[in-house]
């Protein structure tokens, strides 16, 4: 027989672990707390402590609760608040043990403390007329937002019974000097009292002086009486002693203001000429009297008109303008850039042909809000007519016979188209049911669904807030350094999770689409699903570094209220700091936008935007041509462009160029020679040319040789006296001109 001893051992099952119970925590806000965590395990597992609703400022950190406790938690009134915390214990198998902790917070009082900006602290009396009333309250902030009450700190102060007299009442510090003293100096100190034992005091320094002559003043009459309103060319004389009363000061003078229009120089002391170099609407010049106790001002508005002239098309402008708009999209456009000169105008339009289909108002002097409120089927026109004022003679100069010309018109037609809108997010839910959740889309100010008003200063530039309560923000428009680094706020409230920001820069029109910014910052999140309402930065994405760069700007997301008076909704906050402008842009206003999680989006344009100007820190365009003839060797032309907002190229002979919507590059300048064509009816499209263009002649014709146009060139020729064929480039021969001593015409 055979024996085998078989030995089989049962698996042990798991046990659960054993959390171990905490105590009730008695704490204060701004305590910092350490609370260690411990339990057992009978299988000897590691294990691992979390919690997911910890008092805010609170932690697990491997097996201890560390943090201090935030100052938003407790009442005011010093009642307690209790938190119960739920603490899980987890072994390596995933087995569980709960257990409860008790947090009981109690409010700190915090004292307060200096404002971040207080006013100016030092303060100069004359002892005979001067007081000086100063609220308090911008002197102080209180952490807990407690109403101050403040008194005079007489025993910390230097200023006695025999010095300024002090009254402190209902928030406000009044100071008289008496008319005893003089040369004196002394300290106030006052003590803000928050109510709960919180005290914080701060030094006002005094400084008393003899009493001072009795300032000079504007003579208001003799500045009304100034004649202000000239015509180019014109010069004038003033003496601008006669604009002050001096009141025994001895004054000099300076003039600021109107800068490139009227050019002022002191012939003598206080007296001063006029050179007026170029029309202007409006412009004011700042006339300073220096002398008494402080300088003064005496602001003058000249107003500068130009001889009556045709003004002409700025046929760049014309092509650049948005004709295509958006139903209920509305479009701020600026006619006056239409025409040349864009100052001094006359503008006026008949919209007769678009009555019905869109509405314009004039806002000033030619700028107009362009409003569709029906599609058209086909485009219909806006004439748009410029007119130079009629110029108006000195009335000092009666050498003047005959009445001013009357001025000539420019008329611009413009061909407007009225578009359906297409919305940023889809309107349609994911089983291809109609969706009216899109109205819930995240806003930077107002509700889409009721209007109100939900989150405040939903913008801001360097710490200047904006709220954004509209399609497109009433925002004055700042101007800004290349080279120059600049922050960024945006704050964005939504009921289902944000996805993303973006900042574009640049944007042709309101309603323009981000993406056709020259510029943006992209800013992808991630959010925390075991705690909804935090975030953190996924990636960051710059579209265009040559415009706005930002290897040194910082990036940061905060949870904030959207209202200060609302504690019921969350925003979240992105900071951005330190963003660097590289180069100027063709466009001013920039958009803001905001993605949530169900890829509704908003977008919000500041209408008047950044003009961003100064040198580029990229190197300038460069473009080579290389250009050919039937009868010379090919030349290289290179051409380079350092003003991105200009079309003018300069190449390396000193010649300028651009280069039309086509792709054809022409001269812009160069030498020239007059053009009599004496063309008729015979080959018109070579006669609109010389028509329209002068004929630009070196001997060298191989720099210059198909300057006109892309299909015309012409053969060079050593004597002027030879003949310029002109031809097209199928080799047909048209007809020729003569040179003689620089004149050229059409023959027979």
């Amino acid at each position: 027989n055979l024996t085998l001893d078989i030995t089989i051992t049962a698996p042990t099952p798991n046990r659960d672990p054993v959390l171990d119970p905490i105590s009730t925590q008695n704490v204060n806000e701004g305590q910092s707390v350490t609370i260690p965590l411990s339990g057992t395990d009978a299988d000897g597992d590691t294990l691992t402590f979390t919690s997911n609703d910890l008092p805010d400022n609170l932690s697990i950190n491997n097996d201890e609760i560390t943090g201090t406790i935030s100052h938003d938690i407790a009442s005011q009134t010093n009642t307690p608040v209790t938190i119960t915390s739920t603490i899980t214990v987890t072994d390596t198998a995933g087995a569980t043990d709960t257990t409860t902790v008790q947090f009981i917070i109690s409010n700190t009082n915090r004292d307060p403390t200096d404002s971040s900006n207080p006013p100016g602290t030092a303060f100069t009396l004359d002892s005979t007329t001067s007081t000086h009333t100063i609220p308090l309250n911008p002197y102080f902030t209180d952490p807990d937002g407690d109403t101050l009450t403040f008194r005079h700190n007489t025993a910390d102060s230097t200023c006695t019974a025999s010095n300024p007299i002090v009254n402190v009442s209902s928030g406000t510090l009044t100071i008289t000097a008496p008319a005893t003293l003089s040369n004196t100096a002394c300290t106030i100190v006052i003590a803000a009292n928050d109510g709960r034992n919180g005290i914080h005091n701060i030094t006002l320094n005094i400084e008393i002086l003899d009493a001072v002559p009795t300032p000079p003043t504007v003579n208001q009459a003799a500045v009304n009486a100034l004649t202000t309103e000239f015509t180019l060319p014109a010069s004038t004389t003033i003496d601008a002693s006669t604009l002050f009363n001096a009141n025994g000061n001895t004054l000099t003078f300076s003039i600021t203001g109107c800068d490139g229009f009227i050019d002022f120089t002191e012939s003598s002391s206080g007296t001063f000429d006029l050179t007026f170099t170029n029309p202007t609407s409006a412009c004011t010049a700042s006339i300073q009297a220096t002398g008494g106790p402080s300088p003064i001002n005496a602001d003058i508005e000249y107003t500068i008109l130009l001889a009556s002239i045709t003004p002409t098309i700025n046929e760049i402008a014309v092509a650049e303008i948005v004709t295509d708009i958006t139903l209920n999209a509305n479009v701020r456009q600026n006619f006056n850039d239409l025409f040349i000169p864009s100052t001094g105008l006359n503008i006026t339009i008949d919209t007769t042909d678009c009555d019905g289909f869109i509405e314009f108002t004039e806002l000033s002097a030619g700028i107009f809000d362009v409003n569709p409120i029906q599609l058209t089927d086909a485009p219909c026109t806006v004439d748009i007519q410029a007119q130079i004022p009629e110029s108006q003679t000195d009335p000092s100069d009666t050498s003047a016979t005959d009445p001013p010309e009357s001025p000539a018109i420019a008329q611009v037609s413009l061909n407007y188209q009225v578009q359906s809108s297409t919305p940023d997010e889809p309107q349609e839910s994911n089983d291809g049911g109609n969706d009216s959740e899109w109205r819930t889309k995240p806003t930077f100010g107002k509700s889409h669904i009721t209007g109100e008003k939900y989150v405040d200063c939903g913008y801001s530039m360097d710490g200047q807030c904006r709220d954004v309560i509209d399609y497109h923000v009433d925002y004055t428009r700042q101007e800004i350094e290349t080279n120059s680094t600049h922050d960024f706020t945006l704050k964005a409230y939504s009921a289902n999770g944000l996805k993303s920001f973006a900042i574009g820069f640049g944007v042709k029109s309101i309603g323009a689409p981000i993406n056709s910014a020259e510029a943006i910052i992209h800013i992808d999140l991630i959010r925390n699903h075991t705690a909804p309402s935090t975030y953190q930065i996924d990636k960051i994405t710059y579209d265009n570094k040559n415009m706005v760069i930002g290897e040194n700007a910082t990036f940061s997301l905060n949870k904030v209220k959207c209202l200060p008076s609302d504690e019921s909704k969350v925003c979240i906050q992105l900071d951005i700091n330190d963003v660097l402008f590289r180069e100027q842009m063709y466009h001013e206003p920039f958009v803001i936008h905001a993605l949530d999680s169900r890829r509704y989006s908003t977008n919000n344009y500041l209408n008047e935007g950044l003009l961003v100007h100064g040198d580029s820190l990229n190197q300038a365009p460069f473009h080579e041509l290389n250009k050919a003839s039937q009868t010379n060797s090919p030349i290289s032309i290179e051409l380079t462009r350092t003003d991105k907002l200009s079309d003018i190229w300069t190449d390396q002979f000193g010649y300028n160029w651009t280069k039309n919507s086509f792709g054809t590059w022409s001269y812009v300048d160069g030498p020239q020679i007059t053009v009599n064509t004496a063309c008729t009816d015979i080959n018109k499209r070579v006669c609109d040319v010389f028509d329209q263009k002068y004929l630009k002649h070196t001997r060298q014709m191989e720099d210059i040789r198909d300057s006109l146009f892309g299909d015309i060139y012409t053969e060079p020729f050593d004597d002027l006296h030879d003949a310029i064929t002109i031809r097209d480039m199928d080799g047909d021969s048209r007809k020729q001109f003569m040179l003689d001593n620089g004149m050229m015409w059409l023959y027979e």
